[in-house]
């Protein structure tokens, strides 16, 4: 592996702009939006939370516009973790009722 190639896999390790960067203080419990999703807040609530993914520099991820890489991609794994994240953060801001429904 070139020295090249050994930065761009791991630049999202240390890149906040990088998509695949994930804060040491960001996991799966936090609450990106408030109050969560209900029956009558939704405009609202998606208002904020493509702010806060924007933010986070994951929107791409709720949009679909960064396609996860195939298996063999020393990305794929980098992309999984996002995802996962991103689903957390997504589901942690919704009533139980709207998380139930969603899952």
């Amino acid at each position: 592996m070139t020295i090249n190639n050994q930065h761009s896999t791991s630049d999202h390790i240390v890149n906040p702009a990088n998509p695949y960067f994930l804060h040491p203080g960001e996991n799966t419990v936090v609450v990106l939006v408030s109050p969560p999703l209900t029956e009558s807040n939704f405009h609202q609530w998606e208002c904020d939370m493509v702010v806060a993914l924007e933010s986070k520099n994951k929107d791409h991820f709720l949009f679909g516009t960064l396609p996860c890489p195939p298996p063999t991609d020393p990305m794929h794994e980098a992309w999984r973790r996002c995802n996962c994240m991103v689903m957390s953060w997504l589901t942690r801001s919704m009533s139980p009722v709207i998380k139930q429904s969603v899952m």
